[in-house]
């Protein structure tokens, strides 16, 4: 367990510099919650879309990366920030294959509200073992809007 906050809070003073209009997605782990027998964690995904097009550039973090894989990926949220998303926004999470795991589920997000959504397989919700990397990228989200997405994992 002290290692694994260990590396946690590695990866916090590593994530990248603070956001600005047209850069790219900041990722920043939170800090793993243990609940009975089960090991839940939460990977926060804060973004600012670009000034210009509106959307946050593909972004991955290796750190990141490595301490998802092996998680189960029991639902996501999108959290609309401060200066709220163009309604109907859209993200994207893709593996190393560059298959959307979320199979469109990310799609036409709320500009007010949080929502939440299973990932998927062949159409049907089902938990998915992260494997390797995935890619987070937003689009249609309006010049200089915020917002995070928030991945809920399982860890076996």
């Amino acid at each position: 367990m002290r290692k694994m906050v260990l590396i946690l809070m590695v990866a916090l003073m590593c994530a990248a510099p603070a956001m600005a209009a047209g850069s790219a997605c900041k990722i920043v782990p939170t800090k793993p919650e243990t609940t009975g027998a089960a090991r839940l964690s939460v990977v926060t995904f804060s973004w600012t879309s670009d000034d210009a097009t509106g959307a946050v550039s593909a972004t991955t973090n290796a750190e990141i990366d490595k301490f998802m894989t092996g998680k189960i990926l029991m639902f996501v949220i999108t959290d609309p920030g401060s200066s709220a998303p163009t309604d109907n926004y859209d993200a994207t999470l893709t593996d190393g294959y560059g298959v959307d795991i979320m199979e469109a589920g990310l799609a036409n997000r709320d500009t007010a509200n949080s929502e939440q959504v299973k990932p998927k397989t062949n159409g049907s919700d089902d938990n998915r073992l992260i494997t390797g990397a995935l890619t987070l990228a937003v689009t249609n989200a309006g010049n200089s809007s915020t917002g995070r997405v928030i991945l809920v994992l399982l860890g076996l």
